[in-house]
């Protein structure tokens, strides 16, 4: 199955995040997205090696709208 968790803070701190999220496959972290990052980054090789550029970019153009509407909702 696949999963995400997030996670908005209303007042971060220094490394903590205003927003993080973290994408499963059969309970195993396999993508982690923050808002002081701004990019989604691979937690495993096989998705490192496997996603193509247009991946990551339209993973990190979701994260970032996911990012806006959670943080807009608190």
């Amino acid at each position: 199955s696949l999963r995400y968790l997030y996670v908005a803070v209303s007042e971060p701190s220094p490394g903590i995040p205003q927003f993080m999220s973290i994408g499963y496959l059969d309970g195993i972290p396999f993508t982690r997205f923050d808002s002081e990052r701004g990019w989604v980054e691979p937690l495993t090789q096989w998705i490192k090696d496997g996603a193509e550029q247009e991946y990551w970019e339209r993973e990190t153009q979701i994260s970032v709208k996911n990012q806006h509407i959670n943080l807009h909702s608190q």
